[in-house]
This record gives structure tokens, C-alpha cells and sequence, in this order.
């Protein structure tokens, strides 16, 4: 899912797969953690992002 071009099989949505790969490399600068569940009522995708604090911890998702 966070690989550049990948798409769901059943997704169709338009979209070249670009933006989850786009935020793993950030999140990946700022030693931040992603975290995926599904969407409202099941529905989509919800994604959170955690990045350290001053002290090096995370808040929880």
C-alpha cells in the first residue's frame, strides 16, 4: 500500500498511487510512525501519523 503505483483491485478511484508513498517517505524523514485502519462505518481508509515529541515519544493514535 505505501509502494509508489499501487493501487487496491477494487478501489476505482482515479489516481496514479503516488500519495501513500508520498507520506511514508515523509514520515519516514521525521521519524514518524503511520498507523492505517478503515474508514467511518467502514468505509475508505482513515491513515494517522505520530511524530515524536521533544522527548522522543509518541502520542498514542
Amino acid at each position: 500500500m505505501f509502494d509508489r503505483f499501487w493501487r487496491g483491485g477494487r478501489s476505482g478511484a482515479s489516481g496514479s498511487g503516488l500519495g501513500l508513498a508520498i507520506v511514508a517517505a515523509a514520515a519516514r524523514q521525521h521519524n514518524a510512525r503511520i498507523h492505517v485502519e478503515d474508514g467511518i462505518d467502514g468505509r475508505g481508509l482513515c491513515v494517522k501519523i505520530s511524530v515524536p515529541g521533544p522527548d522522543g515519544s509518541y502520542v498514542p493514535a
